[in-house]
């Protein structure tokens, strides 16, 4: 799936980020960064999400410009 951009409907980014939470990437920086999600989120500092959003984009996707991982570790939209 695209990374989605700030013409992303609202349904189609909640589908991505469920699949966000769910990859290998997500799960290792959780792990990495002592941090649990426990079904009803994180709650993740800007430092950890500014390093998430690093994380991404090594792994291949890259946080398109308007958008964000915000403190409940979902892309969304500034």
């Amino acid at each position: 799936m695209a990374t989605p951009t700030r013409k992303t409907s609202e349904s189609d980014l909640n589908a991505w980020n469920v699949e966000l939470r769910k990859s290998p990437v997500y799960q290792d920086f959780l792990r990495a960064n002592g941090l649990v999600d426990t079904g009803t989120g994180v709650k993740l500092t800007r430092g950890q999400q500014g390093a998430l959003e690093d994380r991404l984009r090594e792994a291949g996707t890259p946080v398109p410009g308007g958008m964000h991982i915000d403190q409940g570790g979902n892309l969304n939209q500034k």
